[in-house]
């Protein structure tokens, strides 16, 4: 049972949060104005305008005095950067997030809520956690939570850490390198699961995302995007920064918003975007991820490049987990046919052979037959890796 005067309006957050339209936040000011709780519904209504592509409206909402000095202004603050990123308007967004910053120094005090209503507008919860397999996963804040950084110590991190990021962009589209590499390795003090691979010398978002800032490497090339107007790139690097925390939707919300920025005459770049939105969306929503992906095809007499094969592997990791082996051998043909004689068609090969090992080894041993031959030169240690394997393989079924 949630007790206590603000129980009626907890449930009712919860309860409009199930539902999610702006309808429902509104009733919030309408039935408990001037409280946590009608301010955590005009947000959220913000948040919803945002979404919609009516950045004006949004900016209205969360322009409001009471909002930046309620217990929620880094939340008010946070959202107002996002605003200001999406209409292009990057200094602005950085002054609001410096601003988010302040805000979490001595954030304002919670007043008429009573501690038994804590767990459920508040809960104590880490960032991140370490799932079954050793990666990281983002805990989801439940339905009905209000980020109010006074309540708890891990949600003021949370916010910390979102504004980091945020600020790390902007310092490395500024051409500030240092600053952005450190911002980035600062991350690992706001949360414990970064700071424990980080001392096991194991990849932490901080560490992926301090390399990335700092020498430009990523999943996909960075070069052809010198082209793309600030915003368009700003938006874009915002997409790889979240990937590299493994904060999947933002990643993927980030780069998809990017697409929206970038003309399609700039295809290599609207390629990039939508690649990085297919790789980021496969991790919580496949079939999303499939169309994304379906979406990044080589215009006529376009050569084979990294972003395009991304999205070619996000095809071959959906069709692998799901054990799709037909959709799985001819999306690697495909791939091998239209990128022939270049790394791609390799990888193509031995992706083909490393998954038909122990299913069709006669099938194997011809297209490492056709590897070597078209490309003798090229990852002999692969090859002798699958045959070892096949090896061993035959050795096993012959004990008795």
């Amino acid at each position: 049972m949630i007790g206590g005067a603000a129980g009626p309006a907890c449930l009712a957050l919860i309860q409009a949060d199930r539902v999610g339209t702006a309808k429902a936040y509104q009733s919030l000011g309408q039935r408990f104005p001037k409280t946590l709780f009608a301010d955590a519904g005009q947000i959220e209504r913000a948040k919803l305008r945002l979404r919609e592509g009516v950045s004006k409206e949004a900016l209205a909402l969360i322009d409001d005095s009471r909002l930046i000095s309620s217990p929620l202004a880094a939340v008010a603050l946070l959202l107002r950067g996002d605003i200001e990123l999406v209409s292009g308007r990057p200094m602005e967004a950085k002054k609001a997030f410096e601003e988010a910053l302040t805000a979490l120094v001595s954030p304002a005090a919670l007043s008429g809520i009573n501690e038994r209503i804590l767990p459920y507008i508040n809960p104590a919860q880490s960032l991140h956690r370490l799932n079954e397999s050793g990666y990281i996963v983002w805990n989801q804040r439940p339905t009905g939570a209000i980020l109010a950084p006074a309540a708890h110590r891990d949600t003021a991190a949370y916010l910390r850490y979102q504004t980091l990021v945020r600020l790390a962009v902007l310092s490395r589209c500024g051409g500030d390198i240092p600053t952005a590499f450190a911002l980035a390795r600062a991350l690992m003090t706001f949360d414990v699961t970064d700071r424990l691979l980080d001392q096991q010398n194991k990849a932490s978002g901080s560490s992926l995302l301090a390399h990335t800032c700092e020498t430009g490497k990523f999943i996909m090339p960075f070069e052809p995007l010198d082209a793309l107007s600030e915003h368009a790139r700003i938006l874009l690097w915002l997409g790889a920064a979240f990937y590299q925390v493994e904060d999947w939707k933002q990643a993927s919300a980030w780069s998809l918003l990017a697409v929206e920025r970038i003309p399609a005459r700039q295809v290599v770049g609207v390629q990039t975007a939508r690649s990085l939105a297919a790789a980021s969306t496969q991790l919580f929503n496949y079939d999303e991820a499939l169309a994304i992906a379906a979406q990044v095809q080589l215009k006529p007499g376009q050569a084979p490049h990294r972003a395009w094969f991304v999205a070619r592997l996000v095809e071959r990791e959906i069709y692998s987990n799901r054990g799709q082996r037909e959709l799985y051998m001819a999306s690697q043909a495909r791939l091998y046919e239209q990128a022939k004689g270049t790394e791609y068609a390799s990888e193509a090969l031995l992706a083909q052979a490393a998954y038909m090992f122990d299913t069709d080894n006669a099938l194997v041993r011809r297209l490492l037959a056709q590897h070597e031959r078209e490309f003798p030169n090229r990852e002999q240690v692969s090859i002798q890796f699958l045959r070892d394997q096949m090896q061993e393989a035959a050795k096993v079924k012959v004990q008795p």
